[in-house]
């Protein structure tokens, strides 16, 4: 009888994973301290994207629902994903390009 071994889960499995798990610490914290904050995994690229929606409640963009994207770069999680707003809003942390610095 052969050696039963398992199978690898290949590269990026730790990645997804904790892509998986911050996903869930996410909706837990989201509905109970970030009340107009929807977030989910884009259904095309689920562990290289998420999109969402921001609804705001003060400020000078009351009222406003800005869309955005969180996009996981390879290195996940030593690396931070990149915030994009779309479209961009007129902000100082905003780039033209929607780039959100965080």
């Amino acid at each position: 009888a052969g050696a039963h071994t398992r199978p690898s889960a290949g590269p990026g499995a730790q990645r997804r994973f904790q892509l998986m798990v911050e996903y869930g610490h996410l909706q837990r914290f989201a509905a109970h301290y970030l009340r107009g904050v929807f977030v989910h995994p884009n259904p095309e690229r689920p562990f290289d994207e998420w999109c969402g929606t921001l609804f705001m409640r003060s400020g000078c963009f009351r009222g406003a629902a800005l869309p955005f994207t969180l996009t996981f770069p390879p290195d996940f999680p030593d690396a931070c994903p990149l915030v994009r707003l779309v479209p961009a809003a007129p902000h100082p942390h905003v780039a033209p390009d929607g780039t959100v610095d965080v």
